[in-house]
């Protein structure tokens, strides 16, 4: 089990600025915004209220988060169960209501000093939570194995900034809505 707490280094290096979403196997997903010294307004506009998109583009799915108050521009993650090993995948609850909401965590990291500037757990809304469940069972049952990731990601950010990743989204939620 790991600890985290506010201050305190993150417990994994993190290489560049960015967010980043993982979601293995059992463990609830984590996001997490590696920044260069955030600012206090883009803490606290996240620490009340950050707004998430979920778009997919070219086989891959994009989490995106702001700070409510614009203090913090569109950022996004890109995601791919297929780039996980099948054991690591996340599990997809098969049997989710219009109520089932995904929790997790969203950390904010100061990429100057490694250290943790924002814990906060919370949750997708029930439209956000089934959309991306299904966009996870879409990638799941890609049967090109010819796909390259990386190939896939460069042809979207040829063509999307995170302002148009964010327009294109499929469904949008406030964290807790």
């Amino acid at each position: 089990m790991t600890l985290l707490a506010l201050n305190e280094p993150f417990p994994l290096p993190l290489v560049s600025e960015g967010l980043i979403f993982e979601w293995r196997g059992n463990s609830g997903p984590m996001l997490v915004l590696n920044i260069h010294q955030p600012h206090e307004p883009e803490i606290s506009g996240l620490r009340t209220k950050a707004e998430f998109a979920l778009s997919y583009v070219n086989g891959l799915i994009f989490i995106l988060v702001r700070a409510a108050n614009n203090a913090l521009p569109w950022c996004d993650a890109p995601f791919s169960v297929l780039a996980y090993s099948d054991v690591e995948r996340p599990h997809i609850i098969s049997e989710i209501s219009e109520q089932t909401r995904l929790v997790l965590w969203f950390t904010v990291v100061d990429a100057q000093d490694n250290r943790i500037k924002l814990l906060k757990e919370c949750t997708f809304s029930p439209d956000f939570t089934q959309e991306l469940y299904r966009l996870v069972l879409v990638q799941q049952n890609l049967v090109d194995h010819k796909w390259d990731y990386h190939a896939a990601l460069n042809h979207v950010y040829t063509h999307f900034s995170p302002e148009k990743l964010a327009r294109i989204a499929t469904v949008k939620c406030f964290a807790g809505d």
